[in-house]
This record gives structure tokens, sequence and C-alpha cells, in this order.
């Protein structure tokens, strides 16, 4: 017979005595223009991201019996992915990549269970009374968090292929992507509402959750009217699963826009205590602060912005700085770090002007007659009597001449936008909404960053702040080559380790490549060098260059030190190839799909 306990602990660590299956890195089989087979549930249980996930669940605080976690967890979460299938969470925000509005769901469940800890649930009852209820609460938070997004199904326009090969529009009212099994792709609505998703959870509740959960949260009348109440999105301060799912939420995207522990801490708080709107409201409040209060300077050699007209053009690397030290300073955490996000932020919420090809970024040149100076300019638009109705600023002594950007400019001005974008890599029509990151043991490292949290499974070495390798910080000019080598790849070794900057993404400088780390040159010397600063000047990447090189980490290709990488047969990347030690190689197995090198035939 076996012994409960026993049993228990085998399920709670995965441990069965027996070697685990292997898990698959499933792809979309792209059917034909653009149109991708939906996941099954099967691919989608072996999915390694979502296996990480229900195993941090386990831990976090979801006191469910063991014997009813597959149908009241597994089940639904795999219900769920039926209709979540490849959509994002965001078009340019959040976990704006495939399958990435089924992790945020998941992160936020994740955060959920961590925090609801500072509640007595149910709340205002009897202590006799928690006891026996408390189970069942803990699992309506957990519900609620999970289908907290899933209104944003109906943000895109999707179209699938029936079976006489037409082609028809999708809704909700079809059933599950999933579950139909046909071809489907998809993009955003332009007129869509952004607040409709928030109104929509109890439309899949009942559809999602299986028919005992479901009776065990209808069983208590107080929770199912929080529940749907908060699914439905009817505000109530008084709502205790309105409070820990904001904070969760808050914290899901603040983790996923690079935030460090105290970030995504001060992100729940915040959201706690009322003090965050939505990131559009900061941005819009924040840019007129700006404006009204005169902290851009305007319209002269030297300025960050010009009228011309009804219109304002700010120049995007200083506006984008100005913004972003703003929206910190006033404790908005959750803003993008790269340039490229914050202006596509300020585009979807019809902030800025796009440009006759719909992009942010504007190629201008400003003619400043009393000066008689011209300086050509990438710039973000704003329409001044749309933005700014009550306020009138001062036109330029000159004029604004506009010119689009053709295709052959499109890598240089991106890199004028965020200077640590590796060059562009054309993906496919299938790959328009960037992959998601490959697996990297997220899920475990999410709960590190909330406090009092331990995991029970064993980590990579501690890590300390990227930072800390170039804490104790000579003149750059006083290193020697060796020495500038050897901070770098601390640098790069220790950014890795604490996933400080993505990997394997569309504008990331690390890529893995056949079971090596690629190191994109220039971008991330230049990175370095930024964050270096001391004694640094805008040719200093080169010395890091040869610093690294006489380190001989790296593997040649020939007598050459760069090895040259394809990025789906369109573009090449040129970069160093660098063996990963075992720390890495556990936190990032999986190869760049996209990614072919040339020239490995030999040393």
């Amino acid at each position: 017979m076996k012994n409960p306990i026993t049993s228990f602990f085998r399920w709670l660590n995965d441990d069965n005595n027996t070697k685990p299956p292997a898990t698959v890195a499933f792809k979309e089989t792209i059917v034909a223009d653009g149109f991708i087979l939906p996941w099954t549930k099967e691919q989608f249980r072996n999915d390694t991201v979502i296996q990480d996930k229900l195993r941090v669940l386990k831990r976090s605080g979801l006191a469910l019996p063991y014997e009813v976690w597959e149908e009241f967890v597994v089940d639904t979460v795999l219900a769920l992915s039926m209709w979540m299938q490849a959509f994002p969470a965001s078009e340019n925000y959040h976990h704006a990549y495939k399958r990435g509005l089924l992790e945020h769901s998941l992160d936020v469940a994740i955060y959920a269970m961590r925090l609801r800890r500072n509640y007595i649930l149910p709340p205002n009852t009897p202590p006799e009374e928690v006891l026996h209820r408390e189970y069942i609460w803990v699992y309506g938070v957990f519900l609620s968090a999970l289908l907290h997004d899933t209104g944003k199904i109906v943000d895109f326009w999707v179209e699938i292929k029936t079976s006489n090969d037409e082609s028809e529009w999708w809704t909700p009212a079809h059933g599950a992507l999933g579950e139909l099994g046909a071809p489907y792709r998809f993009k955003y609505k332009d007129d869509r509402a952004y607040s409709t998703h928030q109104h929509l959870g109890t439309f899949l509740l009942n559809q999602l959750v299986p028919k005992n959960p479901m009776t065990a949260i209808m069983s208590d009348s107080e929770l199912f009217a929080q529940m749907t109440g908060y699914l439905s999105g009817h505000k109530d301060a008084d709502n205790v699963i309105e409070q820990i799912v904001r904070q969760a939420d808050a914290a899901s995207v603040a983790q996923d826009l690079g935030a460090n522990k105290d970030g995504v801490n001060l992100a729940a708080k915040q959201a706690r205590v009322g003090a965050s709107s939505s990131f559009a409201e900061q941005l819009t409040v924040t840019l007129r602060y700006l404006l009204t209060e005169k902290k851009i300077l305007l319209n002269r050699k030297g300025a960050e912005g010009f009228v011309d007209g009804e219109y304002l053009y700010l120049i995007c690397k200083p506006i984008a700085d100005k913004l972003r030290t703003t929206l910190l300073e006033r404790g908005v955490t959750n803003v993008p770090s790269k340039n490229t996000k914050l202006f596509n932020e300020l585009q979807t919420h019809n902030i800025i002007r796009p440009n006759t090809q719909g992009l942010a970024v504007w190629q201008c040149e400003i003619v400043l007659s009393d000066l008689e100076w011209r300086q050509n300019f990438t710039c973000i638009c704003i329409h001044l009597p749309t933005f700014l109705p009550e306020h009138t600023l001062k036109q330029m002594p000159g004029t604004v001449t506009l010119t689009e950007p053709d295709e052959t400019e499109t890598d240089s001005v991106n890199e004028t936008i965020s200077e640590q974008a590796a060059p562009e890599q054309n993906l496919s029509p299938e790959q328009a909404i960037d992959p998601a990151p490959e697996p990297n043991n997220v899920a475990l490292d999410l709960m590190a960053f909330m406090p009092g949290f331990e995991t029970t499974e064993e980590q990579p070495a501690s890590v300390g702040n990227v930072t800390e390798a170039v804490a104790e910080k000579s003149d750059f000019n006083t290193l020697t080559p060796k020495d500038i080598g050897e901070q770098f790849w601390a640098w790069v070794e220790q950014g890795l380790l604490g996933g400080v900057y993505p990997v394997n993404t569309e504008l990331a400088f690390y890529h893995i490549v056949n079971g090596h780390v690629f190191i994109v040159s220039p971008c991330a010397f230049k990175t370095f060098v930024e964050s270096y600063r001391v004694g640094c000047d805008g040719e200093s990447y080169a010395k890091v260059q040869n610093g690294f090189q006489l380190l001989n980490k790296h593997k040649k290709n020939g007598v050459r030190n760069f090895q040259t990488v394809r990025v789906n047969d369109e573009s090449i990347l040129h970069g160093y190839l660098v063996e990963m030690n075992d720390a890495l190689f556990a936190i990032y197995p999986t190869n760049n799909p996209l990614l072919t090198l040339e020239g490995d035939e030999g040393e």
C-alpha cells in the first residue's frame, strides 16, 4: 500500500523515481500565407516554460490537496491555453511575444499566490471559519489572477481556415482555437478598446473551470461574488481579490520590463496603495508637465524640440531620456528600457503622430533661419491642438522639412533610437510578433523577486547586481587591455546569469548558437562602455573588443576572431562565439532557431 506522505512529496518534487520524459521545444507549424496550426493540450502540457511555472505554483502558496491538483490547476491552465494559443499580452509593451498572454497570466497567478499571504482569507471572518474556508478562497484568488486578462483575446482579428479551404473571422462564439484545430493567423485590431479585457473574465470562467472546481468556488457565496465582481470589471476598493491581483499584475509587468527585485516590489506596493494609474495616463501627464513647465528646451540650437505650425517635433534620444528619468522620479517603475518600446507606447495611445509608413519616428531637417543653422534629426511628432489644447507654444524661427526613411535607412534609424539594438533580423510574416524568450527557469527566478521566498530546487550560484563587476571603477584609460577584457567578461557572465539583458530575442545582443553564447558586435561592447562610463568615450568599445580577444575565450573562425551568423538566410550578424560553462548552460540550453553559424569548419 502506498504511503500517502511519500506520494505527496514525490508529487511536490516531481520525483517518481523514474527518469522524467524529455520535454519538446515545439514550434508553430506554418501552413501557408502566415497561417499556423494551433497547439494541442499535449504540446502545452509538455512545454518547458509551462512545466516550470506549474512547478513553481506548487511551492508558491496554492495550498490544495495534491490529489486534486491535476483537475483544479493543470486542467484549468491547459483549457486556458487552448483559448490563448500564441497571442501576446500586448503589442509593444510587456510580454509582447508569442504566448506572452498565457505566460503573463501564469506569472500573475504565481505572484498572487505569494502576495495573498499578506491577507486573511476570507476577510473579516472569525478564526474558526478561516480554517475551513481558506483553501477554497486561495483557489479563488488563483483563478481570478489566471483569468484577469482573458478578455484580451478579443483584441485581435483572428482569421481561421475552414474545412473547404476558405477562411472566416474567428470570435469566442466559435469556441477555443485549440479545440477547433483549424489553421489561424492574427493581428491586433486598430480600434480595440483597451478597457474591454477588464470586463470579460466571467465570460470564460464557466468554460475553463471543470465541474468540481466550479462547484467548490460556488459553494462559498462571498467568494463567488468577489470573483465575478472583479472578473466583470466592477471596481471595488474593498474587494480583496482585486487588491491582490492588481499587485500581482503590476509585479509581473515590472519583471518582464527588466525591473530588479526592488523595482518589482515597489510596483506591487504602489498598486496596493493605489498610487499607480495606467501607463498611458502616466505618459500623457508627464509629457504635458515637461512641456507646460518648460522642462524641454525648444526652438534654438541645442534644443530638444522644435515647434512648426500645429506640430511639435521632439528629438528622439534626449526626449526619451528625459521622459524616462521623470517617470522614474515619479515612482513609475514599469518604464520600457528601450526607446523603441517607449515610442511604440506613445504611438499606441495616440500621443504621437505616426509617419506615412505608420512608424513612430520621423526624419527631419531642422533649419533655424535666424542662425543660418540646419541639422538632420530623428524625431517624434505631436499634434499640439490635440495634446495641449489650452496652451500655445512659441513658433520656431525657421522650418522643419520632413523626409520619410526608406528601407535602407531602417537599421540606422533603429540604432539612433536604441543603441543596444542588434541588427534587424527580418522576421517572416508568421514571426512578426517577437518569439518568446527561450526557457531559462524564469518561473523559479520569478519567485526570487518576492521577499521571503526560498526555492527548494538547486539554483545557480547567487549573482550580485551586474554592476558589481565594475563596482570599484578605475579610469578606463588607466586599465591594461587585459584588465579591460576581464571587466567586460565579468559583466557579460553576471549579466547572463542574472537575466539582465534579453537572450535570443529580436533586439538582443546575446544569442545561443551551437551551444555557445554569441556576443553581437559592436552592440554588446558599446553597452558595456555606456555602463562603465568612467574615462570612456565614443571609441572606447574598440579597446574593449581588443581586450576581450586577449583572453582567448572566444572560438576563432580560422585566423579571424569574428564569427558570422545568418538570420533566416536573409541578413547577417557579426560577433564572438564563447563556450558556455555549466551554470550558463543550465539557464540557456536552447539554440536560437533563427540563427545559422557560418564558417564553422574548424579552428
